[in-house]
C-alpha cells in the first residue's frame, strides 16, 4: 500500500509528485488501520467498511488514480504516521558497525569466533533498532537479496 506509486509504474522514482503520493498513501494506510481497529468493537460494521475501502482502493489503483485511492471524506480526520524507517536503518547500521568495531579493537573475541559473533552483533543491532518490526525488515532484505 505504501508504495503504490512505485508498484504501478506510472510515477518516476524522482518525480516531484512522489512526496504528495507518499503522504496520501500513508493516510490511506492509517485509515485502513483505524477501520481494522474497529473490528473488536463492531465486527460487522468494521468488515463492511474495510471491504468498501479495499474495493475503492483496488478500483482506483487499476484506474491509475494513485492520488485518490480513497475519497477525501474517508481520510480527512486521519493523521498520517511518520515514516521512521530511514532513521531506524541508520541507527541499526551505527549500532552494528560500532559494536563490530569495538569488538575488533578490543580483541575480546577470538579470531576463530569472529565469523559467528559479528553477524550476531549485527542482528542484535537490527533487533534493537526495529524492535518487533524486525520481521518486516528481514522480508525487505530477503526481497533485495533474492533469498527465500
Amino acid at each position: 500500500m505504501l508504495d503504490a506509486h512505485h508498484s504501478r509504474g506510472t510515477v518516476a522514482r524522482w518525480s516531484h509528485r512522489t512526496r504528495r503520493l507518499k503522504a496520501h498513501e500513508r493516510r490511506v494506510s492509517a485509515a485502513l488501520q483505524e477501520l481494522e481497529a474497529r473490528l473488536d468493537q463492531s465486527p460487522d460494521d468494521a468488515l463492511k467498511g474495510i471491504v468498501d475501502a479495499l474495493l475503492t482502493i483496488s478500483d482506483r489503483y487499476c484506474e491509475t488514480r494513485l492520488g485518490e485511492l480513497l475519497d477525501e471524506e474517508q481520510i480527512k480526520d486521519v493523521v498520517a504516521p511518520r515514516n521512521w524507517d530511514v532513521l531506524r536503518y541508520l541507527v541499526a547500521f551505527l549500532l552494528g558497525a560500532g559494536g563490530v568495531t569495538a569488538l575488533a579493537l578490543s580483541s575480546v573475541v577470538p579470531e576463530s569466533a569472529e565469523p559467528y559473533v559479528y553477524p550476531i552483533v549485527l542482528a542484535t543491532a537490527f533487533l534493537v533498532a526495529f524492535g518487533r518490526g524486525v520481521k518486516r525488515m528481514v522480508d525487505v532484505l530477503s526481497a533485495i537479496t533474492g533469498a527465500p
